[in-house]
C-alpha cells in the first residue's frame, strides 16, 4: 500500500476485520442464530464498503483541507473503514435498545 507502514497497517486490519466478521456471520448462520448473523453481516458489509468511503473522504478532505497526496492517503486509509465501523456499531447499539 502507498503511504508507508501506517497505511499498510490500516489495510491489514481492515482485511482481518472483514474476514473475522464474515466468518462470525457464517458461523452464526450455521447455528441458526439469525440476529447475530445479521449483526455480523452488517459489520462485514460496512467494511466491504470501505473502498467507496475511502474515495468519498478523499474528495472531501482534498476539497476542504488540501493536504499533500500521501498525507491524504494515510488519513483515508484509516477513515474509510473506521468511520463505517463506528457508524454501524452505533446503529447496532440503537437497534438493540429499541428491541
Amino acid at each position: 500500500a502507498n503511504g508507508g507502514w501506517t497505511s499498510q497497517l490500516a489495510f491489514c486490519l481492515l482485511s482481518a476485520g472483514w474476514f473475522w466478521f464474515t466468518r462470525r456471520a457464517w458461523s452464526a448462520a450455521r447455528k441458526k442464530e439469525w440476529k447475530q448473523h445479521r449483526r455480523f453481516m452488517i459489520r462485514s458489509y460496512a467494511l466491504t464498503l470501505s473502498a467507496i468511503s475511502l474515495r468519498l473522504f478523499k474528495w472531501i478532505i482534498v476539497f476542504i483541507w488540501a493536504p499533500p497526496p500521501m498525507d491524504t492517503y494515510r488519513i483515508v486509509a484509516w477513515l474509510g473503514w473506521v468511520f463505517n465501523l463506528v457508524l454501524v456499531e452505533c446503529w447496532i447499539i440503537l437497534e438493540k435498545r429499541k428491541a
